[in-house]
């Protein structure tokens, strides 16, 4: 079904939920370019953007492969000065007001979060929960975009079920996420399936 889509828009994969025991389907769909083979976590860059898709599985405290990895990856980005924003994506939301509530994984906060303060990321893009949310905590922007196909809980007046404090807008309604960068200038805006605006916003340090 995505056969006309996929001719002229790529699509970078994270594992979710539902992909853990389908590991060799997912591997067997997923074919990325300058990406090794069967990578279930990955960096891609494309302009000034370098684009860090994470197993949220995986996510330690600093003592994974992939926790090794993704610092590696966050000091050269860093340190190029060609890379003007890092954009991790991973499935579990650290943040969500959804109806999963907020993930499980203290270390999503504990150690993911600090490590992306200190390299300066502005985005993080989740998924999981069934709505659309953005949270902001530390000058991080932590986007759920989950209105892309599962049925949706409610609308833009119903309250969320697990209401959290760093929690800036949320609705139940499908939707999707545009990111627009233009040198060191990152705009985020969220639309609803009429094409209105939830929201735009610019994402500054």
């Amino acid at each position: 079904m995505e056969r006309d889509l996929l001719r002229h828009v790529p699509l970078l994969p994270v594992i979710g939920n539902h992909d853990k025991d389908e590991h060799t389907l997912y591997h067997a769909i997923w074919r990325l370019p300058g990406v090794r083979d069967n990578a279930d976590y990955f960096g891609l860059r494309t302009g000034n953007v370098l684009f860090v898709a994470l197993d949220y599985g995986r996510v330690g405290a600093g003592d994974t492969d992939q926790d090794r990895w993704l610092e590696q990856e966050l000091a050269a980005a860093a340190a190029d000065p060609g890379i003007d924003h890092v954009v991790p994506m991973f499935h579990v939301p650290p943040l969500s007001s959804g109806p999963h509530g907020n993930a499980s994984n203290e270390n999503y906060l504990g150690y993911l979060h600090p490590l992306f303060v200190q390299h300066g990321v502005l985005l993080v893009l989740n998924g999981h929960d069934h709505d659309y949310e953005r949270s902001l905590l530390d000058g991080i922007h932590y986007v759920v975009a989950g209105g892309g196909g599962a049925p949706q809980g409610g609308g833009m007046a119903d309250p969320p079920p697990n209401p959290q404090e760093h929690s800036r807008v949320f609705t139940f309604e499908y939707s999707f996420v545009q990111v627009d960068v233009d040198g060191g200038r990152m705009v985020l805006s969220a639309w609803n399936m009429d094409g209105d605006l939830i929201e735009r916003i610019e994402l500054a340090p």
